[in-house]
């Protein structure tokens, strides 16, 4: 178990599991303040890391479009727009391997609710977000 209290708001912000997106044994929750990233290891649950944004995590496939086991992408709301980054699961936290970009914007009042990327060769990444009211956002580098 993990005790959710260390990172709780003032007035408190119910959690809720973001919808899994088929990251191998890590998911993601968010109260729309924190995003906390967990691992479901043999030896129980496991804290990753803990962001100051509401976001959500994806998989990231490889060039044979086979999902990398280590890696995902996260997308994070941050002030003037959603922070994307490539983050390396490991046994104990989640490292920022590579950022994607900064200050993209959907819709006003809209949230990233799926997220997906694929590594297409050495530093080379396409991330596609899906916005909760149908916005799409394709990016490259």
């Amino acid at each position: 178990t993990f005790d959710l209290a260390v990172v709780e708001t003032v007035p408190p912000h119910p959690y809720h599991v973001m919808p899994w997106q088929g990251t191998p044994g890590t998911f993601a929750i968010t109260n729309d303040v924190f995003t906390v990233l967990f691992s479901d290891s043999p030896e129980g649950l496991r804290l990753l890391r803990v962001e100051n944004a509401a976001g959500v995590i994806g998989p990231v496939f490889g060039r044979e479009g086979v999902v990398m086991d280590q890696d995902v992408v996260a997308v994070l709301g941050r002030k003037g727009g959603f922070e994307i980054q490539i983050e390396q699961i490991g046994v104990d936290k989640a490292v920022n391997l590579e950022q994607l970009g900064s200050g993209y914007n959907l819709a006003k009042d809209e949230d990233v609710r799926f997220a997906i990327a694929q590594k297409r060769g050495k530093d080379n990444y396409r991330a596609v977000l899906f916005g909760s009211n149908g916005s799409l956002i394709a990016v490259r580098k």
